[in-house]
């Protein structure tokens, strides 16, 4: 169940910790994993909501264990729909990209930077990866060094992806547009 309705989550994925195989939560939150008596830690992921796990889950043959989850859902705040950067030639520069989860669950995140235009490595981000708590919003750093000595290249272009276990979407590609300033002295 979703801890801030208490309606059910349709789709979570259900699996004991350690084994491979898994079941998916139905239009009323339940689901049914066989497993051969034991004791087990049991989770739930899944994209849209928080992982949890029941931990000293026993299962008894031809008995039925019950092991209930509640959990948050992350929801991405999309904060900016593009990254712009003004930048001197060759000195490390950059901006900040906003990210927050407006949600009810913890969202973890990790962060790619593309140089798509030059190609390369001029741009990066830092951090790359972490978790926000619900109601948080973190800045990380979007930094630049572009270079136009040889190729009097004076627009970078890349891509920032966000990728999450948020909702409403879970892969969020923001554009990046670098100009460059020809200018030795600040």
């Amino acid at each position: 169940l979703g801890a801030s309705d208490n309606q059910p989550i349709v789709g979570a994925r259900v699996k004991a910790v350690d084994d491979s195989r898994y079941t998916l939560t139905d239009i009323e939150g339940h689901y049914r994993l066989e497993l051969a008596a034991g004791t087990y830690d049991v989770m739930v992921s899944g994209a849209c909501i928080e992982s949890d796990t029941v931990f000293g889950v026993t299962t008894v043959e031809n008995e039925l264990a019950q092991a209930d989850f509640s959990v948050g859902q992350p929801v991405y705040a999309p904060l900016q729909s593009s990254i712009n950067i003004i930048a001197q030639n060759e000195m490390i520069g950059g901006t900040v990209l906003m990210l927050g989860n407006d949600g009810t669950g913890v969202m973890s995140y990790s962060i790619s930077a593309e140089a798509i235009s030059p190609a390369g490595t001029w741009i990066t981000v830092d951090p790359s990866s972490g978790v926000l708590q619900p109601q948080e919003h973190i800045d990380i750093d979007v930094i630049v060094q572009a270079d136009t000595t040889n190729d009097n290249i004076y627009e970078f272009f890349g891509e920032v992806t966000v990728r999450s276990n948020a909702c409403p979407d879970t892969v969020v590609t923001l554009p990046v547009l670098v100009t460059v300033l020809d200018a030795k002295n600040p």
